[in-house]
């Protein structure tokens, strides 16, 4: 287990699991936002991994937010390249991401979870957007939510600044399980369980080609044709997939 700064780093199998840890609460500091990203892309340099799950460890949440005390006119400015460079750095990574949750998800804690792929949390988890209540906005739900939940919902949750029941995070499409108390490690495997039976390579191809997706406008397709034919067919998983199923064979993906 490597633990760089605030963070641990353990590989589980084809699952590469990222541990905040900085107790109680995980409050995202610079120096959490910066070994954040700094294991985030430790973690992209294996292209053996099939996923990257981070979690919350033993904290009381998954993470309360950035520290409000670095809002301050003379440290915002650092504040907000740190922890936009650690969502960026999740935004970057080329396998799938999950954010499991627990406890809280606030602001920019909710924010993390927002930038990875797929959102599993425990039903009795508080999430929202409280930033309109201290007299400002969160940056990287402004830039994500409409695309993932839709204009009205994404409005509704940063303009009023109120708490989401996870029931409502996931029918409005912000998470993809809610599961009990404690049972937030079972339910990432299940989630996880049909795509780490997947070529890694074309994970990764689809990914990108749904990242493009996100981006939207008339653009997008094309884009998308263009990455198709490029990189994924080109790929020898690609050509394994088809070969197999004409043979009537399971594939033997070589992660390439």
């Amino acid at each position: 287990m490597k633990e760089p700064g605030h963070v641990r780093l353990a590989r589980e199998g084809a699952i590469m699991r990222l541990t905040l840890h900085r107790p109680p609460l995980n409050v995202l500091d610079r120096g959490l936002n910066g070994a954040l990203a700094d294991a985030v892309r430790d973690a992209c340099l294996d292209p053996t991994v099939g996923a990257l799950v981070i979690e919350g460890g033993d904290a009381r949440g998954f993470s309360a937010g950035v520290e409000v005390a670095d809002h301050t006119p003379d440290l915002v400015e650092g504040m907000l390249a740190a922890f936009h460079g650690a969502v960026r750095a999740i935004l970057a990574a080329p396998m799938p991401t999950l954010a499991e949750v627990h406890g809280f998800a606030l602001g920019g804690g909710l924010e993390l979870a927002l930038a990875c792929d797929l959102v599993v949390v425990e039903d009795d988890a508080r999430l929202g957007f409280p930033e309109i209540r201290l007299g400002a906005y969160p940056p990287v739900a402004a830039a994500l939510l409409p695309a993932r939940i839709g204009w009205a919902r994404a409005s509704e949750s940063v303009l009023g600044g109120e708490d989401l029941t996870p029931a409502r995070a996931l029918e409005w499409g912000l998470v993809n399980r809610v599961c009990p108390p404690g049972t937030r490690r079972a339910a990432t495997e299940a989630l996880l369980a049909p795509i780490l039976l997947q070529s890694t390579a074309v994970v990764r191809e689809a990914k990108r080609a749904l990242r493009e997706g996100a981006l939207g406008g008339p653009e997008a397709l094309r884009r998308i044709e263009r990455r198709y034919l490029a990189d994924l067919m080109r790929l020898a998983d690609a050509e394994e997939g088809i070969r197999a199923f004409l043979e009537k064979r399971a594939p033997v993906w070589r992660g390439r």
